[in-house]
């Protein structure tokens, strides 16, 4: 609706007479209206960055430090299961996450209806068989309390390193479908127990060992370098960076991405959090080593 005309005042007039006054708080007053009504813009909000708790979240919030010099604003939200980072994402809580590898992510979207993709390479790691009270397989008495992840992803890798450790025999040979039904052997009688993941850290006193990553075993003050059994192969598990599919090419999720992956200081902190049991499949020429496996 177009503006009513403002009235005309003489030069001669010290002051603007009191309808003209009137007229230009009104006019005032709908800038101000505007100002107010519009949307804020998505850039002026942080990007909201998901993980699990553990140690490499350093190299996160080092990220988001170097993307702050950049102008990027970045939170980093650090939860302490592995199932709400995925829901947050969906939910559109926060935008991406950094936590999982691929075949995670597969089971998360078939579990909770998710569509989430990944959206970038992330590290990749192993995992191992540690204990607190013993240095090799030999001495896993029989009826050892062995504890692995709960999830049906790192419940199949658990089992399928059991078996490589040849402490069990799965069906069929095993395959990343496993579950705790699908072991046909169990010589030593283990009592295998299934907890949510990053709670194994805190209960190593109450296992004779667990299968679990080298985050975990840091925060348990356990040497990642000593486990009492490594798996072999670890290539199927590589970290990826997931979002929703229409935030894929997202201008702000990939330059905190390219941040995380170009920075030093970042792989410094992160070769840290896994004592060096750690490699980064982006870079260039990359070729997996047995530090990886």
């Amino acid at each position: 609706m177009p503006l009513a005309q403002a009235p005309q005042i003489s030069p001669a007039q010290p002051n603007p007479p009191s309808r003209l006054r009137r007229w230009l708080g009104a006019v005032g007053a709908i800038v101000l209206m505007g100002l107010a009504a519009a949307p804020v813009v998505a850039q002026d909000k942080p990007l909201k960055v998901a993980t699990a708790t553990s140690p490499a979240t350093r190299g996160l919030e080092i990220a988001a430090q170097l993307a702050k010099a950049q102008g990027l604003d970045v939170e980093i939200i650090e939860f302490s299961d592995w199932r709400t980072p995925n829901s947050a994402v969906a939910t559109g809580e926060v935008d991406v996450n950094h936590f999982q590898h691929r075949p995670f992510l597969e089971q998360s979207n078939k579990a909770g209806g998710y569509k989430l993709v990944p959206v970038g390479k992330g590290y990749t790691t192993t995992v191992g068989l540690y204990s607190k009270k013993i240095t090799a397989l030999a001495d896993l008495r029989n009826g050892a309390k062995v504890a692995i992840a709960q999830d049906p992803i790192n419940t199949a890798r658990s089992l399928l390193t059991l078996q490589e450790a040849g402490l069990i025999k799965l069906r069929n040979g095993g395959s990343s479908t496993s579950d705790i039904g699908d072991v046909v052997e169990n010589p030593r009688k283990l009592q295998i127990v299934q907890i949510d993941g990053p709670a194994i850290a805190r209960s190593f006193d109450d296992l004779d060992a667990a299968v679990t990553y080298a985050t975990f075993v840091k925060i348990a003050k356990l040497d990642v370098n000593k486990p009492v059994y490594r798996e072999k192969d670890n290539s199927a598990y590589d970290f990826v960076w997931a979002a929703k599919p229409e935030r894929a090419n997202d201008a702000r999720i990939q330059k905190f991405i390219a941040i995380y992956q170009n920075s030093a200081e970042v792989k410094a902190a992160v070769r840290q959090a896994f004592d060096g049991l750690v490699e980064f499949p982006w870079e260039q020429g990359y070729a997996r080593t047995a530090s990886a496996k």
